[in-house]
This record gives structure tokens, sequence and C-alpha cells, in this order.
């Protein structure tokens, strides 16, 4: 944030691996630059509107969507469906254990997966 500015920061995670990212997400949310070290290294303060931009703003701005517009769109889609069928009648969905990890778990495993999709050449 210092040396780019925080509207070229962006939040990132590695969930696919290391599970559900929501305590990461839970922790920048409440994490804060101390005035002592923004004043000794001139970090800038972490505000809620920065926080907001890290998070999603600023990769909306990346894709070229507008935050607005799409927050309105998202209930009428795929997902939220399957949620509410899932709220209203959870046998009805086959869903795995919030917890399980379906992904691969070894270097072996990931780039067996990779060479199944196409993504690296066998």
């Amino acid at each position: 944030m210092k040396q780019l500015g925080p509207e070229r920061v962006l939040y990132g995670t590695d969930s696919v691996f290391n599970g559900v990212p929501q305590a990461q997400i839970a922790a920048l949310r409440t994490f804060t630059i101390p005035e002592s070290m923004q004043e000794a290294y001139g970090y800038p303060a972490l505000t809620k509107q920065v926080r907001a931009r890290i998070l999603g703003l600023n990769a909306a701005a990346v894709y070229g969507l507008d935050p607005a517009a799409v927050r309105y769109a998202i209930g009428a889609d795929d997902v939220e469906r399957l949620r509410l069928a899932y709220r209203e009648e959870p046998q009805s969905l086959s869903v795995p254990h919030r917890h399980a990890y379906l992904g691969p778990r070894t270097r072996r495993e990931f780039l067996a997966l990779l060479r199944r999709d196409g993504g690296v050449p066998g």
C-alpha cells in the first residue's frame, strides 16, 4: 500500500490448498496499522474504505465490473438458486461436508489434475 497505493492491492487466497479463507478475511476486516508504524514507516491507515477496496472493489475495477450493478444481479444467479434450494430442502442437493477438502492433496495429484484439464503438458 505504501509503494503502490491502496487502489492497487487485491486480496487473494490459496484456499484451494488450505481450506476456507474466512478466518483470513475476518482478520483483515479487523486489522489496523498502528499510528506509530504509520508515522515511523509512512504506512497509510487501513480504513474501512481501504479494506473494501482490497477485499473486492479493486478487483471489480480490474474485471470491468460495476459493483453497484452487480450487487443486485447476484440475487438471481445459479449459486443463489442452489443456496435457496438447499435452505428449503437440504436433502435435495448432493453437497460435500463443509469442511471436506475435495481437491488435490499432493503436488503429484495437482499436476495430474492440471494435465487432465489441459493446464500442463504431459
